[in-house]
C-alpha cells in the first residue's frame, strides 16, 4: 500500500512549490500530452451498456459544467467509454465536461477522458478501492498538518470522508467555479506530482485555504461550505502555493 506523508514537507509553509502556469491557448495541447502518458492498469467492464443508460442519462443533465449544445456529445463520451472500457460511475460525466469544454473536440475528449478514467480505475470499480485509500491518507495528511481542523470535524461529527468523496470522484469539478478549476487541473494533470498524490496534496490545499472560516462553523454549515467553495482564481493559485509539492517520486509503505 502507498503512503503519500513521506513524499510530503512537515509544514505547509516550508514546502518546496512547484507551480505549472498554462495559458488558455496552450492548455488543451499540454493536457492530452500529460493524459497520453499516464500509466493504466484497467480491466474491461463486466456490466452491459444498458446498466448505465439511464445513470448517464441523468448525470449529463445535471452537469452543470455542459452547455445544453454540448450534453449530446457529452453522452456519448460516457456511454462509449462505458461500453468499451471501464463501465460508468456517477460523477464521470463532470470530469468528461471538464475535458469537452476544454478540448472543444468530441474525439480527443473521448481518448483523454478514457486515459484519465483508466488510470484512475480503482477510484470507480466495485469498492473503490482506491477511492477508500486515498480518503484515508488524506485523513492522515490531515491529522498531521491541520489538527484543529480535525478536531473541529470531530467536535461536529462531521466525517472527513463525506466531502472527500465527491470532490475525489471529480476531480474537485462538483465544488470549484469553473477558472479556479482549470487552475487546479493544470497542477493535476501537469505538475511534478503523480496523479493520486497531487489529489491528495490538492484536497489539503482546499482545506487549508478554508480552515479559519470552517473553525468558526457548525458541523451542517461546514458541510453546506465545502459542498461549494467560493474560490477564483487568486484562491486557486494560492492553494496550488499551499498544497505540499516536493519530488514525484512517492515512497511505498513496507507490507503489514
Amino acid at each position: 500500500m502507498r503512503c503519500f506523508e513521506g513524499c510530503f514537507g512537515r509544514r505547509l509553509d516550508e514546502v518546496v512549490v512547484v507551480l505549472v502556469r498554462l495559458s488558455p491557448s496552450e492548455r488543451w495541447s499540454r493536457w492530452k500530452e500529460a493524459l497520453r502518458h499516464l500509466p493504466s492498469q484497467a480491466k474491461p467492464a463486466r456490466g452491459r451498456s444498458g446498466s448505465w443508460q439511464k445513470l448517464i442519462e441523468a448525470d449529463v443533465c445535471r452537469t452543470w459544467l455542459a452547455p445544453p449544445e454540448q450534453r449530446a456529445a457529452l453522452a456519448r463520451i460516457c456511454r462509449a467509454f462505458a461500453e468499451d472500457e471501464l463501465g460508468y460511475c456517477q460523477g464521470m460525466s463532470l470530469v468528461a465536461a471538464v475535458l469537452l469544454l476544454v478540448a472543444q473536440n468530441e474525439e480527443e475528449a473521448l481518448q483523454a477522458f478514457s486515459g484519465l478514467m483508466t488510470r484512475l480505475h480503482s477510484f470507480y470499480e466495485p469498492g473503490m478501492v482506491g477511492l477508500q485509500r486515498s480518503m484515508s491518507q488524506i485523513g492522515r495528511l490531515v491529522k498531521l498538518w491541520l489538527p484543529q481542523l480535525r478536531a473541529h470535524l470531530e467536535a461536529e461529527e462531521l466525517m472527513l470522508e463525506q466531502v472527500l468523496q465527491p470532490w475525489l470522484l471529480t476531480l474537485f469539478a462538483n465544488c470549484l467555479p469553473l477558472e479556479a478549476l482549470l487552475e487546479l487541473w493544470d497542477e493535476l494533470l501537469c505538475g511534478p506530482l503523480p496523479l493520486e498524490p497531487a489529489l491528495a496534496a490538492l484536497a489539503l490545499g482546499l482545506l487549508e485555504l478554508r480552515q479559519e472560516q470552517l473553525l468558526a462553523m457548525s458541523g451542517p454549515e461546514m458541510q453546506k461550505a465545502l459542498k461549494f467553495l467560493d474560490c477564483d482564481q487568486g484562491s486557486a493559485l494560492r492553494v496550488r502555493r499551499r498544497a505540499p509539492r516536493l519530488t514525484p517520486r512517492v515512497p511505498e509503505c513496507p507490507s503489514a
